[in-house]
């Protein structure tokens, strides 16, 4: 999996609006309205990819590997 690394990919008017995590492709948004100064929004976009967990993208990955059965002679 990729490392965690917070993606903006939409601004209005030079304000982060969206963000992504590139790991696990969640969105971040940011109301460029009701969060005043530039700062405020990139801060706020940070703050939630901050406290998310990853989900992994491969469900298989975290699967027990299958013991291979003995055979009979």
């Amino acid at each position: 999996m990729a490392n965690r690394k917070l993606r903006i990919v939409k601004r209005i008017k030079g304000i982060p609006v969206l963000g992504i995590c590139e790991a696990c492709k969640t969105q971040f948004a940011a109301d460029p309205h009701g969060v005043g100064p530039l700062a405020n929004a990139q801060a706020a976009i940070q703050q939630q990819f901050n406290v998310h967990k990853c989900a992994r993208e491969d469900i298989n990955a975290g699967a027990a590997p299958i013991a291979s059965q003995p055979t009979q002679k």
